[in-house]
């Protein structure tokens, strides 16, 4: 479906980017070549015998869309060849990867399933052959008359490699000519509770109506279509089950397939979050939720799950589904690896299900600190806080100033350093961190020969009468605004309007979502496997154009547009893949896509 967006937003934006040297024609036949191309690539890999991809679009799915938007007529036209051939082209991937796997004819299993797809094989090129005649006929001009065909020759070239190694393989089956009776399964192994299909060739001279399948001590008598058959077959125990038929002109080969207990998966949903890189600060709770699921995705309900803690002797037991809250430990003997915090949870399973195990990596973070100060009286005084507002007691506090370096403690935060005499223009505050709390600066600028003077007489020193009008004006404006706050306030928006200038801003930000600019710069990043550069510059992008100041960090800009739906959950992709240095998953690449696609 992202091929056929990305096609019909080109044309619907071409007049304000294409000029007159560029038009419907040219996109179409960009866009159907390189159909022909990615199918070309297929061809070439199944000719040296390797894996086929899947061609994968839906631009045929979409002609409702193409005339709702008046979208040329050419593509409406040329679109049914192209039809036949990504349907051919489909199906003979499919049948020649099964080929490749069932490649042992020697065994009757693999004989049989190499024969069937090799006779699909056949029929499909017939008919990817006939849509290249159509397609060869086709014929689009651009915007300057120039004819445009499209070019098959490559995907012809492989048609004629694969079209030699059938003829090939048709010998050798010939040669093989199988006889007997062969019963073989889609699968050698079964999940407990699960249907397993039985299938059965007889080759004979003579049409036999039916015969009798065994599994273990049961029997099933079947009818036989064109000496072939297939039955359902209901596991219901562990263990292996044995097949094998019985017919008029003979009995068939021995069938084993195993029955095992159905997988299990433990996911856990962190609160607020969308992906399973969890982090969090030192001494700070994570809330989890968590469920256990079968391998179909059923929820397994009022299961037992065990929870071992770094920190606890024993396992703790806990019902599914159960919410989880584990807090950091908050002291220097902490025992997580590389900064990691590691909970594991364990399901023991029973007659039917399968054990299985999760482990919760939570990535701890050392506390963001921030320090201010200010200068008065040879004296710097300052405060240094964390991200909560909460004050530091009993750190070390350094000031670098001309080279030289004093440390002094805060007390409940407070700090001070008693200057020396001498000039000096600036200097730093630094907090080196410790096991719990992060760094931080702060870079001082000071102007010795004016705050010195201050506190001198007004008389013995001409500069500070300036200064200090300065200052009354600045007091003066404060008491204005202060005066005139109140009435402000009686004249501000009703709830009503302030209402409505959020949904305007709400509307402006999902006008931005749909700008098809910024999906297809996440989309080229992406076509390029740069998934971290797509994640983080597509965010820049987004940020940029809403205009917002570089001061703001995500969790502001993601409170200040709460009500945008997905915004949390980009907000928290950012800060994984950009603060925790972490490579997006398949998920958040998919959210991504969601978001800046408005769907």
């Amino acid at each position: 479906m992202n091929r056929i967006l990305i096609l019909l937003i080109s044309i619907l934006i071409l007049p304000a980017v294409g000029g007159a040297h560029f038009g419907d024609s040219e996109i179409i036949y960009n866009y159907y070549q390189g159909l022909i191309d990615e199918g070309h690539d297929s061809l070439y890999n199944l000719s040296n015998n390797k894996k086929g991809e899947l061609i994968s679009t839906n631009v045929f799915n979409v002609t409702k869309d193409l005339k709702e938007y008046n979208i040329s007529h050419e593509l409406l036209e040329i679109t049914p060849p192209f039809e036949d051939l990504h349907y051919a082209l489909n199906n003979i991937i499919v049948n020649y990867n099964s080929m490749i796997e069932h490649s042992n004819v020697e065994n009757p299993r693999d004989y049989l399933i190499f024969d069937n797809s090799l006779k699909n094989v056949l029929n499909n090129i017939t008919l990817l052959k006939n849509s290249l005649n159509k397609i060869d006929n086709l014929s689009l001009y651009d915007s300057k008359g120039h004819l445009l065909k499209f070019d098959t020759s490559k995907i012809r070239e492989d048609i004629d490699k694969l079209s030699g190694n059938t003829e090939r393989y048709s010998e050798k089956l010939e040669n093989i000519k199988t006889k007997g009776f062969y019963i073989y399964s889609n699968s050698n192994t079964a999940y407990i509770n699960s249907k397993v299909v039985i299938y059965g060739k007889l080759v004979s001279n003579h049409n036999i109506e039916s015969i009798v399948l065994f599994h273990n001590n049961k029997h099933h008598i079947i009818k036989l279509k064109e000496n072939s058959f297939s039955k359902d077959i209901y596991i219901d125990t562990l263990g292996k089950h044995t097949f094998y038929a019985i017919s008029p002109v003979g009995k068939s080969n021995k069938l084993i397939i195993k029955s095992l207990k159905i997988p299990t998966y433990i996911e856990t949903y962190p609160d607020g979050y969308t992906y399973n890189n969890i982090e969090a600060y030192i001494g700070e709770e994570v809330n989890l939720k968590i469920h256990l699921y079968d391998h179909y995705g059923k929820e397994l309900k009022n299961s037992t799950l065990y929870i071992n803690y770094p920190d606890k002797n024993h396992p703790m037991e806990y019902k599914t589904p159960t919410n989880l809250s584990i807090k950091v430990p908050n002291n220097d003997n902490h025992n997580w690896d590389n900064n990691t915090l590691k909970i594991s949870v364990f399901y023991k399973g029973n007659n039917t299900y399968n054990n299985s195990k999760k482990v919760i990596n939570i990535r701890v973070l050392r506390i963001p600190t921030y320090i201010v100060a200010n200068y008065s009286n040879n004296t710097i005084m300052g405060k240094i806080f964390d991200y909560k507002n909460r004050p530091l007691d009993n750190k070390t506090i350094y000031l670098n100033l001309n080279n030289e370096t004093y440390s002094t403690v805060s007390k409940n935060g407070i700090f001070k350093f008693k200057l020396p005499e001498g000039n000096f223009n600036s200097g730093y505050i630094i907090f080196k961190g410790d096991y719990k709390y992060a760094p931080s600066s702060k870079e001082i600028l000071m102007n010795n020969n004016l705050l010195l003077t201050i506190n001198k007489n007004p008389a013995e020193n001409p500069i500070l009468i300036p200064i200090l009008l300065i200052f009354m004006v600045m007091i003066v404006f404060i008491l204005f605004k202060r005066k005139y706050y109140q009435r402000d306030n009686l004249n501000s928006p009703k709830i009503e309007e302030r209402k409505e200038n959020m949904d305007n801003i709400r509307n402006r930000i999902i006008n931005l979502i749909n700008d098809s600019k910024i999906f297809l710069e996440f989309k080229k990043l992406i076509n390029n496997k740069m998934f971290k550069e797509a994640i983080i510059g597509t965010y820049y992008l987004f940020i940029k154009t809403l205009n917002i100041k570089g001061s703001h960090t995500p969790r502001e800009i993601c409170q200040m547009y709460k009500d945008v739906a997905g915004i949390k959950t980009i907000t928290r992709i950012f800060e994984k893949v950009y603060y925790g240095n972490i490579s997006p998953d398949k998920k958040d690449v998919e959210e991504y896509k969601k978001f800046f696609k408005g769907d």
